[in-house]
């Protein structure tokens, strides 16, 4: 009778285990997130400033996931690997607790750069962090700034619709 249930209890477990099993190797599981800035950083220095901020996300890893002599978790050795750079435009690096972080510059028209950055759950508050200790510029969406009161204002306007100021 025993034996009969061995085999059994084998098959009902063994999608639970492969599952497992693919999450180790593909990292943590969680949903992506993005976020968008702008900074008034030109690509190379934004780039430069992240590459920074990862090297103290390492240093900081290092100091603070040392285990106790009586810890059974297992430390990865080494976290925050870049995976991928392409100064000033892209700058990826892996870690085995947060997953996978992008880091994509591009310039923009009124002199700064649209920090993208793809981000698992774990690495928000990190990503938050590093945001909020950026310059950030706000663009302008409808158009070009009024030379009188700097409202965004279209193109195809002859005079500010807010204060009146001649344009063209």
């Amino acid at each position: 009778m025993l034996l009969l249930i061995i085999p059994l209890l084998l098959c009902c477990m063994m999608p639970m285990l492969m599952k497992r099993g693919q999450r180790g190797a593909a990292g943590p599981t969680t949903s992506g997130e993005s976020d968008v800035w702008f900074t008034s950083y030109k690509p190379d220095e934004a780039f430069e400033l992240v590459k920074k901020e990862v090297e103290n996300w390492r240093t900081q890893s290092i100091e603070t996931t040392k285990p106790s002599r009586f810890s059974l978790r297992k430390v990865p050795k080494e976290r925050f690997t870049v995976t991928q750079s392409l100064p000033p435009r892209l700058y990826r690096l892996s870690d085995p607790l947060e997953g996978e972080t992008s880091f994509e510059f591009t310039e923009t028209e009124e002199r700064g750069t649209s920090i993208r950055v793809n981000y698992q759950l774990p690495a928000r508050a990190r990503v938050q962090m590093f945001r909020a200790s950026l310059p950030i510029k706000q663009p302008f969406v409808a158009g070009k700034p009024c030379t009188g009161c700097g409202k965004p204002v279209l193109p195809d306007f002859v005079t500010c619709p807010y204060c009146g100021q001649k344009l063209k």
